[in-house]
């Protein structure tokens, strides 16, 4: 039997490098990785790479665990969640991948927080200019984007406010300061 007519089935996989079994029913393999996709008695998905795989075969499910493919609709994004058994040269490769990614989103995030904070402190200083008192004798000042909430990042040329009289304020504070909106 091809391990495509396996699919739907209860099958057994064989890891000898993992030195592992997993059981579960073949959902599909991948036309073009070749990966096994199954499902398995705790209804988590397992992806197996077909190196890792030394031997499949069809075998009985236990009584408790009937096909799910017949009861309920498939949902594919736990696939993007579920446990991925691969040999250990792909998952090296895979964690690189992952970790390089990872830093790779910390340095943009960190980037795009220093922009915010620089941009936020030339407005502010900009801001500071222009206060409302918040008590009635004047002793108290509130800086105009401390009441007001615009979206970062803090671009001159681009501020949006969804509030017409915010949006009317902030561009007329920053005409004031010398920074033109008009195009």
């Amino acid at each position: 039997m091809t391990n495509n007519e396996l699919i739907n089935k209860y099958v057994q996989l064989s890891l000898q490098k993992h030195n592992t079994t997993i059981k579960g029913y073949l959902f599909t393999i991948d036309p073009e990785t070749s990966q096994h996709i199954l499902i398995n008695e705790e209804r988590s998905w397992v992806v197996v790479f077909p190196d890792a795989i030394d031997t499949i075969e069809e075998c009985l499910p236990p009584k408790h665990f009937t096909c799910p493919f017949d009861e309920e609709a498939i949902n594919f994004e736990d696939l993007f969640t579920s446990e991925r058994i691969q040999n250990p040269e792909q998952r090296e490769e895979t964690d690189k991948s992952e970790s390089d990614q990872n830093t790779n989103t910390q340095k943009q995030d960190q980037k795009e927080s220093l922009l915010i904070q620089q941009r936020k402190k030339q407005i502010t200083e900009i801001a500071k200019k222009f206060y409302w008192p918040v008590l009635e004798n004047g002793s108290g000042r509130l800086c105009i984007l401390d009441t007001l909430y615009i979206s970062p990042p803090y671009y001159f040329e681009n501020i949006t406010c969804l509030n017409e009289m915010v949006t009317m304020r902030v561009t007329t504070m920053f005409n004031k300061a010398g920074f033109s909106f008009e195009k």
